[in-house]
């Protein structure tokens, strides 16, 4: 016996059950508030930052368990294997140390102007002190991480910052010159 499914609306404007999921999770300013959706970002951007650091900690591979010098990659126990193939170690390490750093960037820019800042920024700051360390521990001995990798990482996510308060002040600020009127969305 088929029984027809129960339509009832979902959201008050809705009149069926079929939903465009695309639409319907995406950010409505009318319908979504906003310190709901600081606080879906900041779940979102420890999440993150767990996952990278551990990573940091644990690089994919494992470990060697002995020490070899006569194979076409030499290692010694208890580095990193991916520190053995260094372009793969670079790549890997600079889309993961980027992950990181915006992450800690973005929550640090969600929690502002909250109370208890200060201990929140030295909480984030010792534990991004601890990922560069546990980064270059693990791999001790591999020629993926340099200096330049390293400030490069934690220079994109401030330029990606930087370029974003830009914006909002070219948006909000009046020029005082005539020409097409510039719209953000």
């Amino acid at each position: 016996m088929d029984v027809p499914p129960i339509e009832r609306p979902i959201h008050p404007d809705q009149k069926s059950v079929d939903l465009d999921l695309d639409s319907y999770f995406q950010y409505k300013p009318e319908r979504d508030c906003p310190n709901d959706v600081r606080n879906a970002l900041l779940v979102v951007m420890a999440l993150i930052a767990a996952a990278t650091f551990q990573v940091g900690l644990h690089p994919p591979g494992g470990v060697w368990q002995d020490t070899t010098k006569d194979h076409g990659v030499n290692h010694e126990a208890g580095t990193a294997i991916l520190g053995s193939y260094p372009h793969n170690c670079r790549v890997f390490y600079f889309f993961n140390t980027i992950a990181f750093a915006t992450s800690i960037y973005v929550i640090l820019f969600l929690l502002f102007p909250f109370p208890f800042f200060p201990e929140v920024l030295i909480g984030l700051v010792s534990f991004s002190v601890a990922y560069g360390i546990s980064t270059t521990s693990n791999l001790h001995g591999a020629a993926c991480l340099n200096r330049e990798l390293v400030i490069l990482t934690i220079l994109i996510p401030l330029a990606a910052m930087s370029y974003r308060s830009y914006v909002l002040h070219f948006k909000t600020v009046d020029l005082g010159r005539p020409g097409p009127e510039v719209r953000f969305k």
